[in-house]
């Protein structure tokens, strides 16, 4: 499986350097530098499509983000379990650079640190997404930055304790190839 994954564009939360997670942000309008970039970056999708399937979250930042890229609700499926990590209402809206500590320890696995869910139910729900898309050949995922970190992380190491290494920039397009047999045998291997 291949998945063409977007991270939504710019909020005024990342902005600010805030916590989202499920707070159900508005994107905020591209600047020229942001356009150039999507402009490009529909110029990559065009040259890979047509897509098995075109899936935003829940939440109204992937959705305004592809109709800016031009898929409109009659193009786009909106999947839940690509919704990004709830980080619980202590932290949302708090400044990422604040919660550096609890971060690591939560993906170090020293404590059973639980935000909003606990990081074993998100990594579950990335790996029921890869589940219920395995037939597909390729994805277009309009998604967040902990939740397609998730996916690299696990695609790569079949855990989620290379999270933190990869860095993801909002509308940043970049091509994931899930290698699902590998995935389910490198899944299975570190949940024993």
């Amino acid at each position: 499986m291949r998945i063409f994954a977007i991270r939504h564009l710019m909020t005024q939360w990342n902005k600010l350097k805030l916590l989202q997670g499920r707070s159900d942000q508005s994107i905020l309008y591209p600047d020229e530098e942001e356009l150039l970039i999507l402009k490009e970056n529909v110029k990559q999708i065009k040259e890979h499509g047509p897509f098995d399937k075109v899936l935003t979250s829940s939440l109204k930042r992937t959705f305004e983000t592809a109709f800016l890229y031009g898929y409109d609700s009659a193009k786009v499926n909106k999947e839940p379990l690509l919704d990004e990590l709830d980080f619980g209402k202590k932290l949302e809206g708090e400044s990422r650079e604040g919660i550096t500590d609890i971060w690591e320890t939560a993906l170090k696995k020293e404590q059973d640190l639980i935000f909003g869910e606990s990081m074993e139910r998100f990594a579950s729900r990335v790996k029921q997404f890869i589940e219920k898309y395995k037939e597909y050949k390729t994805l277009l995922v309009f998604g967040h930055g902990v939740w397609l970190r998730a996916l690299i992380s696990l695609s790569r190491h079949g855990d989620l304790n290379h999270l933190a290494e990869v860095n993801l920039k909002n509308n940043q397009l970049f091509i994931c190839d899930v290698n699902i047999e590998a995935f389910s045998s490198a899944v299975l291997e570190n949940e024993r």
